[in-house]
């Protein structure tokens, strides 16, 4: 998957932060895109010592950040009516959806959208 384009969740980010193989694998070599929604569950957590904080903006810092635009807002309207999920899920997903790339996750929650946008596992979600 290396070179490849996707969207990254927070849960992948946080796999690939404690060296999970399997994002490593996913994430490392890609152009990795977050949406603002990732950027502020990831550095927001409640339990961020420094040397963790430095190291998720060192990641971010590695990833495009997109905010929110008109595409997106009618995407998540979309999600929220169709699936239910948590708004916050939507604005992630509606990325990936808005971008036509991928969404890795190991949350098992998208697996309702399996039909709206390509999902890549990370650990048993999703099998």
């Amino acid at each position: 998957m290396i070179g490849e384009r996707v969207v990254a969740d927070t849960s992948a980010l946080i796999h690939l932060l404690d060296g999970n193989m399997e994002a490593t694998r996913i994430l490392q070599g890609s152009e990795v895109f977050v949406s603002f929604i990732t950027e502020l569950e990831l550095l927001s957590a409640k339990r961020n010592p420094a040397e963790l904080l430095s190291r998720k903006r060192a990641l971010l810092g590695d990833c495009t950040i997109l905010d929110v635009n008109n595409r997106i807002k009618e995407l998540v309207i979309h999600l929220r009516v169709r699936h239910g999920l948590k708004l916050p899920d939507c604005i992630i997903a509606a990325t990936a959806i808005h971008l036509d790339v991928p969404l890795v996750t190991s949350d098992s929650h998208f697996e309702r959208l399996k039909d709206e946008v390509a999902l890549y596992w990370i650990g048993a979600a999703g099998v």
